[in-house]
């Protein structure tokens, strides 16, 4: 049988290779003769499965195709499988991956099919994706670098599919939504997988993965977070949302958030900061005050560590208590620091579509956009995104019905405070350079910026973390008597 599986996983590969060579001799592209043997030798699992399972046999395979894929790529010696761009040396690492598991397997042997898995999601899944997301030009818009929706929807879809065949031939304990949390991480991988990379992080991650649900099944109430986390931590670095710094922050809320409410603490923050994100983003195209040509918009990256810690440090402070304690009373602080947050940011992006702006403290109209200046709809913002979302926390269990108004008005009254700050003690400067306009950064325009109102150490970030502070007090105020 050994011997057998030699001569099989040999023939074999020269088939494929063979397949891949008559393509390109037919006038199919490098890059899609490249993917047909990235498709088709994901069945060597099979061959080595079948004759030489778990085995040393298996590992000095995979051991001889890696040498021989390291030869090829810089050699360059097969057109149908070499290529000059950034997935170049992608063949070598899916050969690199499979050898890891090979290994691992000998001391964890149940990891046999979760690699079975993860083989055939890298083969078919990152395979198509790549035929589909750059075969596909019409209506298929790039997500992040030249990864594209229909190439991702591609790696999802064939994943789940690739999961849920091997969850029904074989016995393995996983659930419907295991296997869409595995075809979520493996979708999630290659789009943040940069020069080939995604053959060995997609390999390598969905494997584990899948252990863990298989053999510990308690785990799966984490498992969507960690399927998603990667692309939304690439996604924003992608974007530029935030510097490396507060990503790093972000990642420490995101985190602890999921040890004390599983992934619905990382969807509830997923969508806190989706909506706070859009909202600003109305805000940056609307409020461009132009002089002379120059036009005031907000330049990338957006938020550094010090804005992440003013929005979040509350939020991080209350779900590690909740961690810690298991008092549900955190879930509410935690819910209406994020709400507060939120209301903030959503009542300042949508309240720059209004005509009308008025500084309630100063008693005087203002520009839109102005710290401390209220309209009437970022007023009703800044109470209904609240109300929604604590609508939201209710549905995933993180809070009480009851607590949903708690939620709408500890964030109100945070918001309140944040404009009676904005408008009387933050320090607010006035351009020296070519806009001439108000700001709240003390340079401006490439200049020093002039104070004309509050005080110079009174930021921005001291407002918000200020405002979010007595939100996150109001709404432990009123959870502890209710």
């Amino acid at each position: 049988m050994i011997a057998l599986g030699y001569i099989f996983s040999l023939l074999y590969g020269i088939l494929v290779i063979l397949i891949g060579i008559l393509l390109h001799k037919c006038g199919v592209s490098n890059r899609v003769s490249r993917k047909a043997v990235h498709v088709l030798i994901g069945a060597e699992w099979l061959i080595l499965d079948y004759f030489m399972p778990v085995s040393p046999h298996f590992l000095a395979v995979c051991l001889i195709f890696t040498a021989a894929l390291f030869v090829e790529y810089r050699m360059k010696l097969l057109p149908s499988m070499s290529s000059s761009g950034d997935n170049a040396p992608g063949t070598v690492w899916y050969g690199v991956a499979m050898t890891v598991l090979a290994a691992l397997q000998l001391i964890l042997p149940n990891l046999r099919y979760p690699f079975g898995i993860a083989v055939f999601c890298t083969s078919l899944g990152d395979g198509l994706a790549a035929i589909v997301g750059q075969g596909v030009k019409r209506g298929n818009p790039r997500i992040l670098g030249d990864k594209s929706l229909l190439g991702t929807l591609t790696v999802f879809s064939v994943s789940f599919a690739v999961t849920l065949i091997f969850k029904g031939l074989l016995p393995l304990d996983l659930t419907v939504g295991a296997c869409a949390a595995i075809a979520l991480l493996s979708a999630s991988v290659e789009l943040v997988s940069r020069r080939g990379t995604d053959n060995l992080n997609v390999t390598l991650s969905v494997a584990f993965l899948a252990y863990i649900l298989i053999y510990l099944p308690a785990f799966s109430d984490y498992a969507l977070a960690v399927a998603l986390m990667p692309a939304v931590i690439g996604l924003i670095y992608g974007k530029r949302e935030l510097t490396v710094a507060g990503i790093l922050g972000a990642l420490a809320l995101a985190t602890v958030s999921v040890l004390s409410l599983k992934s619905f603490g990382f969807i509830l923050l997923l969508i806190y900061f989706s909506l706070a994100v859009i909202t600003d983003k109305i805000k940056n195209k609307y409020k461009k005050p132009k002089q002379n040509g120059v036009s005031k918009e907000k330049s990338a990256p957006y938020r550094n560590l010090w804005q992440v810690a003013a929005n979040g440090s509350f939020a991080f402070i209350s779900a590690l208590l909740l961690f810690i304690t298991e008092n549900s009373v955190y879930g509410v602080c935690f819910t209406s620091a994020l709400a507060q947050s939120l209301s903030d940011t959503a009542s300042s992006g949508l309240g720059i579509l209004s005509k009308k702006t008025y500084d309630p403290f100063r008693k005087a109209p203002c520009e839109s956009g102005t710290s401390g200046g209220m309209s009437l709809l970022g007023t009703v913002v800044s109470l209904a995104f609240p109300l929604a979302f604590g609508s939201l926390a209710f549905l995933m269990g993180i809070i009480p019905a009851i607590h949903i108004l708690t939620v709408g008005i500890s964030a109100f009254v945070g918001t309140l405070l944040d404009s009676l700050l904005g408008s009387l003690i933050q320090g607010v400067y006035k351009c020296q350079g070519e806009c001439g306009s108000l700001t709240e950064q003390p340079t401006c325009c490439g200049a020093s910026a002039t104070l004309v109102r509050g005080f110079r150490r009174f930021t921005n970030n001291t407002t918000n973390l200020l405002s979010n502070a007595l939100a996150t007090l109001i709404a432990f105020l009123i959870a502890s008597f209710l």
